[in-house]
């Protein structure tokens, strides 16, 4: 990826879904947040200062910034110490992950929210685009993992918002053409 080292780029991608408050199992959560209609939603902006190095070192992550909203937090708040990571390695499982991680704040609380999606082929079944679409999330009552969990669910990640994700990639101050079409 040697071309790409340096180069700056960034995109707006959309997740909605259902949190089930109380649950730590993201596939109870989504029924029990589809049960009570408990939506959840994050709008980010990813921004990655050297795409080269970001696609080559496993754990390398960007920033992201953005808003989530539910009504189980009173509505808008804006996203802080975000990250997204691409492909890292689980260490427990030996698959690899894309990780979405930020905190919030409603109503003078502070919440972390973390979601994996699970890239892994399932032999016999054609997956892929299910495993890229599929966040399994869990939101903690503080700054990190360790705090005490408030719910769990899955977020989705709509195809038919590919054209709107791909519209937003914005490729910053690329070097050349070359750097420019390489990035995309």
């Amino acid at each position: 990826m040697g071309i790409l080292n340096g180069v700056r780029i960034g995109f707006t991608e959309s997740m909605s879904g259902y949190i089930g408050k109380g649950e730590t199992d993201p596939a109870k959560g989504l029924a029990l947040g589809q049960r009570e209609k408990t939506e959840i939603r994050f709008d980010v902006r990813i921004s990655i200062e050297d795409l080269g190095r970001f696609l080559k070192i496993s754990g390398h992550e960007a920033v992201l910034t953005g808003t989530v909203t539910s009504e189980l937090f009173g509505g808008t708040h804006e996203i802080s110490d975000g990250i997204f990571n691409l492909f890292s390695l689980n260490p427990a499982t030996g698959i690899r992950e894309m990780v979405y991680a930020f905190k919030f704040t409603a109503d003078g609380r502070t919440y972390y929210l973390h979601g994996h999606k699970v890239i892994h082929h399932t032999r016999g079944k054609a997956d892929a685009v299910e495993d890229m679409t599929r966040l399994f999330t869990i939101i903690y009552e503080g700054d990190n993992k360790q705090a005490p969990i408030y719910g769990a669910g899955e977020l989705r990640f709509d195809l038919k918002d590919v054209p709107s994700l791909l519209s937003s990639i914005e490729v910053v101050d690329p070097k050349s053409l070359k750097h420019r079409v390489m990035a995309y």
